[in-house]
């Protein structure tokens, strides 16, 4: 069961949301704000603000980043939309590579469902979230208070954890457009590769097959040489051969024939001349 779930994972990824985990993060979110109210920051009030500022700060960094990200998806997203055109183009004319159509087809379509779900899950992160800044009002609280530099450094503080939740769906949403972007760049590549087999598949048989044929294959006729000559009759058969050389690999074939008669050699690694019964 579970290497099946991790091929379907594999192949198709799918975000799985408990219904536990969107309780157990309100859950978080309502102690930690109690746990900010409740701070202390008399001892170095100024160092808690720049620290607070900062937290505040790197997750306003956390979601510009994944925007940009998101971004950058879609346009490699918009980059792919010719590509696939003129590849189902050259797939339903039968112009694309040498293998099966059905292949080509099967290809083609995962990889059209892999890169339309990138910009599924870039749009999600683009979407408009709610966003929380130290504004007037809390300026304006935080000076009317007895320790205005303690308030201004737990407001802060808050604002940045009230924002952690939407950053980090947007992390999450970024994380499912990387899966789906590599998936789509792994099936364009196979689908490639998968055209290149079936290309030197095709031009390498031939070759192969002649190979095959001569090394292990049976000649259909063969006709052993032999050091001694033997005349033999006309009747579709050699009136004379004789073989010059001390072995049959490389060596010499002087063969007579009637000019009335008709043969066919077949001597496999024997270099043959032929010559009209002249002289005889």
């Amino acid at each position: 069961m579970k290497r099946l779930k991790s091929l379907r994972e594999w192949l198709w990824p799918v975000l799985e949301l408990l219904p536990t985990d969107k309780e157990q993060e309100e859950e978080r979110l309502a102690r930690d704000k109690k746990s900010i109210e409740a701070l202390e920051l008399s001892t170095a009030s100024d160092a808690a603000v720049d620290e607070a500022r900062r937290f505040s700060d790197a997750e306003d960094e956390r979601r510009r980043g994944a925007d940009q990200k998101a971004t950058t998806y879609l346009a490699v997203v918009a980059a792919l939309v010719p590509l696939i055109v003129t590849l189902a183009t050259a797939v339903w004319d039968k112009k694309m590579g040498a293998a099966p159509t059905w292949v080509n087809m099967l290809g083609l379509g995962a990889a059209v469902a892999y890169a339309s779900n990138v910009g599924v899950w870039a749009f999600r992160v683009l979407e408009v979230s709610i966003t929380y800044r130290i504004g007037v009002s809390d300026l304006v609280k935080a000076w009317k208070s007895s320790e205005p530099t303690q308030e201004l450094a737990r407001q802060a503080l808050l604002c940045g954890r009230l924002n952690q939740k939407g950053v980090n769906t947007k992390i999450t949403n970024i994380k499912m457009a990387h899966a789906f972007l590599l998936r789509a760049y792994l099936t364009f590549t196979a689908l490639l590769m998968i055209n290149i087999v079936y290309f030197l598949a095709a031009s390498l048989a031939p070759v192969a097959n002649d190979a095959f044929d001569f090394w292990v294959s049976p000649p259909q006729s063969v006709l052993a040489v032999r050091r001694k000559t033997a005349p033999m009759e006309c009747s579709g058969q050699l009136g004379h051969l004789g073989c010059i050389g001390p072995t049959l690999s490389g060596s010499a074939v002087r063969v007579f024939l009637p000019r009335d008669c008709e043969a066919q050699i077949c001597l496999p690694r024997c270099t043959s001349e032929y010559f009209p019964d002249e002289g005889r």
